[in-house]
C-alpha cells in the first residue's frame, strides 16, 4: 500500500512540475485534462490498494496456495485479453484511435502474436 501511495504521489508531483514547464514553452495548456488525469491516477491507486487487500483476505479465507491463485489469474487474464481482442477487432473507432488501415480499435493479428508470446511464457 505504501509503495502504491508513493508512486501516485511521485506521478502527481512530476505532472505538476511538467505544467510549470509547459506554461513557459507551450501557448495553450488544457489544465482540466491534466487535473482529470491526476484524478484518474489517484482513483486507480486507491482501487489497486483496495483490490490488493481484498485479494489477500480472499486467498487466506479459501485457503489456496498463492502460486496457484497467481497462475489462475494469468489464465483468466489471457482469456479476457483474447475476448476483448476479438471484440475490438470489429469495433469501429473514432478519429484519434483509428490509426490502422481498417479504422478499428485494434488488429487481432497483432494481438494474437502477443498472446502467443504470453502462452509460451505461461507454458514454460
Amino acid at each position: 500500500m505504501l509503495s502504491i501511495a508513493l508512486a501516485v504521489f511521485f506521478i502527481i508531483m512530476h505532472d505538476l512540475q511538467r505544467i510549470r514547464y509547459d506554461q513557459n514553452s507551450l501557448t495553450h495548456i488544457d489544465f482540466n485534462a491534466v487535473l482529470c488525469a491526476e484524478l484518474m491516477i489517484t482513483c486507480a491507486g486507491a482501487f489497486e490498494g483496495i483490490r490488493m487487500v481484498y485479494k489477500e483476505k480472499y486467498i487466506k479465507a479459501i485457503n489456496i496456495p498463492l502460486m496457484q491463485a497467481i497462475g489462475w489469474r494469468g489464465i483468466f487474464g489471457l482469456l479476457t485479453t483474447a475476448l476483448w481482442g476479438v471484440g475490438m477487432n470489429y469495433q469501429p473507432a473514432i478519429i484519434p484511435f483509428n490509426d490502422n488501415s481498417r479504422g478499428v480499435f485494434d488488429d487481432f493479428m497483432d494481438i494474437s502474436k502477443q498472446l502467443q508470446r504470453i502462452i509460451v511464457a505461461i507454458s514454460i
